[in-house]
Formats: C-alpha cells, structure tokens, sequence
C-alpha cells in the first residue's frame, strides 16, 4: 500500500470514529435530570394562637433566619404544647394568655422590646436567645460588650437547671454575645470559668428572662449540618461531597457525647422548670397513629443514578413510609472526573 492511500484509509477511519466517539461520549456524559422537588419543609406549625401554654415568637430577621427551627426543637423534646406566632402579630394581650414566651433572635425594635420587657416584669417567664442590643436593654442586662465569633459553652453543675447535661464543652459554631455577669443566675458559661455567661438567669419585676448568649436553633442546625462556607467543597477532590462541610468543623476530642442534643435537652429543662409555678409541662413523645413502633430508614446514595433512587424510595412508599436519602449525584463518567480535574 502507498502514502497516498494508506493516508486516505486512515482520514476515512478517523472520520468515521469521531461521530461514533463523540456519540459514545454524549451518551456516558449526559447524565440524568434530577427531580424537581423543593428542597424546603412546609411550615408545620400553626400560626394561630391556641390554648397552649408556651408561646414561640418567630422574628422574620434575615441574618437571624433559623427561629422557625425553635419548633423543631420543641418537638424532638416532646414539648408539643405550644403555639407560634410571627413577632408582627404579637400584642401585649396575647402576651398575657401565655405563662412562658420563646422570642428568636433577631432584630426588635423599642416597642417590641417594651413590650416583651413588661410582660416579663408583670411575672412573665421570657426565653430570649443573642437578644439585640435593644432588646438587652430593656431586659435590663445590657448590650454585648462585644461578640467571639466561635467557642464553646461549658454547663454549671452546681446548677440545678444543668443536671442531666454533660459538663464537657459544648461546641458553639455561631458567634456570641459578650453579656455581663452581674446579677444573673448563670447556668453556663463561654469557654473557662472565668469567661462570660452563655446560659443565664435574671429576675425581672416578678417575672423571669432566661437568655442564650448566641443563636440556640443556628448552632443546633450548623452542629449537624455543618459549616454553609464549605459548600463548595472544602479540599482538592474535584467533586463536592457531604464530609466536605464537616471540614475542620468537628472536635474529634469531644464526639463522644451529642453535642446538639445536649444543648436543646438544656432549653428542655429551662422551659420546663419557667413553666412550673403555673402548671406542669408534659413531655409527650408519641408514634403515629396507633404504631407501637417506629423505623426511621434513611438511604446513603453517594454516586447512584436517579433510576436507583427512585426504586428504592417505592420499595418504602409501598409500606406507606418515607425515606431520607443522602445523595450526591453520580459522575457522568471518567472522562467528566479527568474534566473537572483539569
């Protein structure tokens, strides 16, 4: 065979592989279309005042967005009589019909905070989390000399209010408030004993204001969630995954003892003892309907194409179930993963 034509042959085979490779190429690359579902819960509480005798505040702060989350708190510990309001709709007679007040964080205007502060002085029970520096002041505790923005929390054991909780840090991804100490219970403190309060106590009037130093449901959410900073990945592998939030993000001294769990089991104890001197608070865990047990199945499905998701979560639904699915999606291909690592 000559140049010429072993040159023609070899244009001819490259010719034809170039539309047969691009196609083998689109096909292992396309991927699937993942569904379109929204990603946010629906609210499930009730908005509408009812007879209940805790009453959660939900401040619409953009910085401070988590309150709706105190809900969930609520629940988890088996605190389910409570109502939920957004702070525009609250008023000092609606104030009145409830013997202990949750308020989230955020930001309160002087009426607001006025308002809140009488409540507690005419014998309210008031739980307030990070309050602003106006809503500090009219509880009569003060602004914030200043804020730590990481750290932790450490309980008092000779608090009764702590029993139960371990006396080990507690970590605290969110900043802090730097609130004095004077004449206040405190129940915990930020880092050493000599650091200042981040659990506390103070008499109002005839009433009580109990108060978190930092953003209790924030914390809580990011504890578990992990760091929103590291979503895009938080090391040189070219896919972004689930461990990558957690990134420098857990004290690997102190996993031995839920950390979350902690925290929100000590808001337990502190609404429940705030709500005594007016009626007993029951702690009600129940199962759906009339089960007598319960399987929470969750599925991890890190690189599984859609098709297996969707197998897996009607294999659940035929027993009327759900299922929760850590999922990241599947590289299309070697060629996608040489892709992203250029």
């Amino acid at each position: 065979m000559n140049r010429r034509n072993f040159l023609k042959l070899a244009g001819l085979a490259v010719g034809l592989s170039i539309p047969a490779l691009s196609g083998a190429w689109w096909i292992s690359n396309r991927g699937e279309t993942l569904p379109s579902v929204d990603p946010y819960a629906p609210d499930p509480w009730q908005t509408t005042p009812s007879a209940a005798p805790v009453l959660l505040i939900i401040n619409n702060d953009p910085v401070h967005c988590y309150g709706r989350f105190l809900a969930e708190i609520l629940w988890a510990e088996g605190l389910n009589g409570f109502s939920a309001v957004q702070l525009a709709d609250v008023s000092p007679q609606l104030l009145g019909k409830f013997g202990c007040v949750l308020a989230s964080s955020g930001n309160y205007s002087p009426t607001q905070a006025e308002m809140l502060a009488n409540y507690a002085a005419a014998g309210g029970k008031l739980v307030v989390f990070q309050p602003d520096s106006t809503l500090a002041a009219g509880l009569g505790f003060g602004a914030a000399s200043g804020t730590i923005p990481e750290g932790y929390a450490v309980t008092n054991p000779q608090n009764s209010l702590a029993a139960g909780i371990v006396t080990l840090p507690l970590s605290v991804h969110v900043e802090a408030g730097l609130y004095l100490s004077e004449e206040v219970e405190i129940i915990a403190r930020l880092g050493d004993p000599q650091a200042h309060p981040a659990v506390f106590i103070k008499r109002l009037g005839s009433g009580l204001v109990a108060a978190w130093a930092y953003d209790l449901a924030m914390n809580i959410v990011l504890t578990r969630q992990g760091n929103p900073e590291l979503a895009i990945g938080a090391d040189n592998f070219p896919l972004q995954r689930p461990t990558d939030l957690f990134y420098s993000w857990i004290d690997f001294n102190r996993m031995k003892y839920p950390q979350a769990d902690e925290q929100q089991r000590l808001l337990a104890n502190i609404v429940t003892w705030l709500c005594k001197d007016n009626l007993p608070l029951p702690r009600l865990w129940y199962f759906p309907g009339e089960a007598r047990s319960l399987l929470v199945a969750t599925s991890d499905s890190h690189r599984n194409t859609f098709s297996a998701l969707q197998q897996v979560t009607r294999l659940v639904e035929q027993y009327s179930g759900t299922v929760s699915l850590y999922y990241t999606p599947p590289l299309p291909s070697d060629l996608g993963l040489l892709k992203l690592q250029s």
